[in-house]
């Protein structure tokens, strides 16, 4: 698009150029609507897009500049006020990214720990950076239901696209196969995400903790309350080249005891159902093996930067 109107403009001044001198000048057709350049976030939305990083998203645009305009996080900086490109400014996401998201790929980097999450390793990212997108991948718009922690910074009333229900709850929706960008400025946010129903029983929901200036992000698939969707967060952590992390989406209500980043089916400590809620009966059919701070496989995934950093896509999955 930057091309093309530059082309436009430079066929005519060639023209003057040429035909000045003949007194031709009159010849030279002005464009009949002068286009206007495109403003640094556009442009830097436009390269995002064409890298295959996000799905064109109407809002997106505004939200950008929103979250620019706080000064977080960097690599969005570098791109709009310096003018930088996707990959010499490291933004969490790269030409294939948005294929490799959906293939769940993980890099050698990923690394299981004692305390039942995965940690990624990575270059320096400066803490306070992480970014949030919702995803629709479904042919129809959805309705997204977040509820807020009481801890948390961003709240409903920090999204104004988000018509805030009661207390801590706003819902929002999602046009179809589309993406948005959730402002938040470098601030704490822990909250829950669900779609076509509030987080109750019998839904599946997307738990996510960015940006904790004393801990790092954290995110899962939770099952506990019970299943209803398929959700997943695909996470591009930061100086991880052509890596993500696929946390979920879960095979179903049920067999899920293998799938990295999902508590499942009331499985509360991920490893059994000790205090299940919803009305669920203790016990450990379903659940992970291991030990609560050593599964076999991980319920949750957790960044390596303090204080938060990389990308975290929430995905409604068809």
């Amino acid at each position: 698009m930057k091309r093309a109107i530059g082309l436009v403009f430079l066929a005519w001044a060639m023209c003057l150029i040429g035909l000045a001198s003949a007194g031709l000048a009159g010849g030279c057709k002005t464009p009949s609507s002068p286009i206007a350049p495109l403003d640094p976030v556009t442009i830097a939305y436009d390269e995002l897009v064409e890298g295959g990083c996000v799905l064109p998203a109407a809002g997106f645009v505004d939200a950008l500049a929103a979250q620019e305009a706080t000064g977080q996080p960097p690599w969005l900086v570098c791109m709009v006020v310096e003018g930088g490109t996707v990959a010499g400014c490291n933004a969490p996401c790269y030409p294939d990214a948005a294929a490799d998201f959906r293939n769940g790929l993980i890099p050698a980097a990923a690394r299981p720990v004692d305390s039942g999450v995965v940690h990624m390793t990575g270059d320096a990212a400066t803490g306070g950076s992480a970014t949030l997108v919702v995803t629709n991948s479904h042919a129809s718009p959805a309705m997204v239901f977040v509820s807020f922690g009481a801890d948390s910074i961003v709240t409903a009333s920090s999204w104004s696209f988000c018509h805030q229900d009661a207390g801590l709850n706003c819902t929002f929706q999602l046009a179809a196969n589309t993406s948005m960008l959730m402002p938040l400025g470098g601030l704490y946010v822990n909250a829950t995400f669900s779609f076509y129903k509030p987080v109750t029983c019998n839904t599946t929901k997307a738990e996510v903790n960015l940006n904790n200036p004393n801990w790092y992000d954290i995110t899962d698939v939770s099952l506990v309350d019970g299943y209803s969707e398929k959700i997943a967060v695909f996470v591009s952590p930061p100086g991880v080249d052509g890596g993500s992390v696929s946390v979920g989406p879960p095979l179903g209500r049920e067999g899920n005891e293998k799938v990295f980043g999902v508590y499942p089916f009331g499985c509360d400590i991920c490893v059994a159902r000790k205090g299940p809620p919803c009305g669920l009966a203790p016990g450990r059919s379903g659940c992970k093996s291991g030990t609560q701070y050593a599964p076999d496989v991980p319920c949750q995934y957790q960044g390596s930067i303090l204080g938060g950093a990389g990308l975290y896509d929430v995905t409604f999955e068809k």
